[in-house]
């Protein structure tokens, strides 16, 4: 059993694969997590531009 493990940690095949999928998995959260902190500000945003608009068309 001892062997087996050894072998296996020191098998290096593979882990270029593991570090980008670990990288883009961190990658795409970070990116959830921000679009999730900024999304109601961005709502509101948009909003006012809509009245900003609607406010300019009617002349007022």
């Amino acid at each position: 059993m001892e062997r087996f493990i050894d072998r296996f940690c020191g098998d290096e095949v593979g882990n270029a694969a593991i570090d980008w999928i670990v990288l883009t998995a961190g990658m795409v959260l970070f990116g959830a997590a921000v679009m999730t902190s900024i999304s109601p500000m961005t709502d509101d945003l948009a909003l006012d531009a809509t009245d900003a608009d609607f406010q300019i068309e009617m002349g007022l």
